[in-house]
């Protein structure tokens, strides 16, 4: 349910395509914030978005370390996708949200930057 009310929400800004299980390298990104570079040609980034969750009385830290860990795992194979390389003057940022319950107790960021001389097996 927090993910259809980001999706919402973030579908009121014009400026990304909001995308939700977007397939990148064999997985499903929760939300792809794909840049509007045809209508804002200065645009320089992009966001994939990773959402967690616990229930409201399974919070503890190494829970959510556990989930933050498995989060930033995926983001970093999503980010190396060849469908970023495309956008050579973009920056992909990778944002990991941890809910427990509807209060978002988390969140991280994981840098990347599309590089022409990474040599990753296509995404069949």
């Amino acid at each position: 349910m927090i993910q259809g009310f980001l999706l919402a929400y973030l579908n009121l800004s014009d400026v990304f395509f909001c995308r939700s299980e977007y397939e990148f390298h064999k997985g499903y990104v929760d939300l792809f914030l794909e840049p509007f570079v045809a209508k804002y040609p200065d645009i320089r980034h992009g966001f994939l978005i990773e959402l967690k969750y616990l229930k409201r009385k399974q919070w503890d830290d190494a829970k959510a370390e556990k989930l933050m860990t498995k989060a930033e795992n995926q983001l970093i194979t999503y980010l190396q996708d060849p469908h970023l390389k495309h956008w050579e003057t973009l920056q992909f940022t990778g944002v990991i949200l941890i809910f427990c319950g509807w209060e978002l107790k988390a969140m991280r960021e994981v840098q990347w930057h599309p590089r022409k001389d990474l040599n990753l097996p296509p995404a069949d």
